[in-house]
């Protein structure tokens, strides 16, 4: 179930091992919307403002975050989960 969220949204991330890599969100299409740099050393703390890369705002809806971490991860390979970007629905 995704969590709404409003102005940004902070993903903690944890690891095994030290690793750096990518944060992606991407549209319900797949198509890249945001790709954020993870920093060795994790745990990490990687905040999404809700823009996209060139600096735009989102607009609300549902997005898919894939995290990618160490040198040999391949493309589209890692972990992904939904988050709900605008106002919370009550």
């Amino acid at each position: 179930v995704p969590d709404p969220f409003l102005e940004r949204i902070v993903f903690r991330l944890h690891t095994q091992s030290p690793a750096a890599g990518t944060l992606e969100v991407l549209d319900p299409a797949g198509r890249l919307v945001r790709r954020l740099r993870v920093a060795d050393p994790c745990p990490a703390e990687i905040i999404w403002d809700g823009l996209d890369d060139s600096g735009t705002a989102t607009p609300a809806g549902a997005y898919f975050v894939r995290v990618q971490l160490g040198p040999q991860v391949a493309p589209n390979e890692g972990a992904t989960r939904s988050v709900r970007f605008g106002p919370q629905e009550h």
